[in-house]
């Protein structure tokens, strides 16, 4: 089994409280992105959110089309309304504990920024999540005694 070490990071004001985060580098259109993701077993996708989504596309990600763009969805249960994701092909990369590579091709989904512009509320505070999609087939310890994050890929990946 292949091991990706992640951290504790302050979601709260509460040292010791902390949610499960991972580095990946996100590679989309032949260039390569460090985003810091927080594992969320409770997301069956992995969402690109505002803040790294606006790093990724520059200025070009508030020319996206979330509402009428055919293979876009809504999500729901982040923040008080209802926005959408479309739908982006890219590979995540993560490095196991031998610093190799493991190559996630897979389908991502970028968040509709609320409010529609560069801002210090709404969904831009809310970290990018590495969902269930992306955790599968592997598995995922989290430990606040040790203070450890780890993801286990299968050898073979």
């Amino acid at each position: 089994m292949r091991r990706v070490h992640g951290w504790l990071g302050a979601e709260s004001n509460d040292p010791d409280d902390g949610a499960p985060f991972v580095g990946v580098r996100l590679t989309y259109d032949a260039a390569s992105y460090s985003v810091d993701f927080m594992i969320d077993t409770g997301s069956d996708a992995t969402i690109l959110m505002p803040e790294d989504a606006h790093w990724v596309f520059d200025d070009h990600y508030f020319e996206m089309d979330f509402r009428s763009h055919p293979e876009s969805v809504p999500l729901q249960g982040i923040g008080e309304r209802e926005i959408y994701m479309t739908p982006l092909e890219a590979t995540l990369v993560l490095t196991d504990d031998t610093d190799s590579p493991i190559e996630l091709a897979q389908r991502i989904w970028i968040a509709e920024p609320l409010p529609d512009y560069r801002s210090e509320e709404g969904n831009w505070l809310v970290p990018s999540l590495f969902g269930r999609d992306a955790i599968r087939p592997g598995e995922f310890e989290l430990s606040y005694v040790n203070r450890t994050v780890t993801l286990i890929r299968p050898e073979n990946e």
